[in-house]
């Protein structure tokens, strides 16, 4: 499901209390209600970069993918590379021309999630 941008999914919550040396049957173990997993991300810092010709800045991204275990692997690209230019692996901007563009970084793993930065270049 998603809700204004976060990806949201369910997973049930499984939690049994031992009152007793012996280890509780798997059958018998209580079930809870669904806990929501919420997907953060990915987050890019800055979410806006101001920077002039010739100037370069490298973007961060943080994120939590419910159901995704590892390190997250990003490509980064530019929405208007007149503007400016994005490495692709390393997310290195490299500010060209006036203008804006958005700098997006999609994940290898599951490239429908995605995240961006605003690249506002004056000059």
């Amino acid at each position: 499901m998603r809700h204004q941008g976060w990806v949201v999914g369910s997973f049930a919550l499984v939690a049994a209390v031992a009152c007793s040396t012996k280890a509780p049957d798997a059958a018998q173990l209580p079930v809870t209600s669904p806990v929501t997993c919420v997907s953060i991300g990915p987050v890019v810092r800055p979410a806006l970069a101001t920077l002039h010709p010739g100037d370069t800045l490298r973007l961060q991204i943080d994120s939590m993918v419910c159901g995704f275990s590892g390190v997250a692997h990003f490509r980064w690209l530019s929405s208007d590379t007149a503007v400016g230019t994005v490495d692709s692996a390393s997310g290195l901007i490299h500010a060209r021309s006036k203008g804006v563009a958005a700098i997006i970084a999609a994940m290898l793993e599951e490239p429908t999630v995605k995240g961006a930065a605003a690249l506002q270049v004056v000059p």
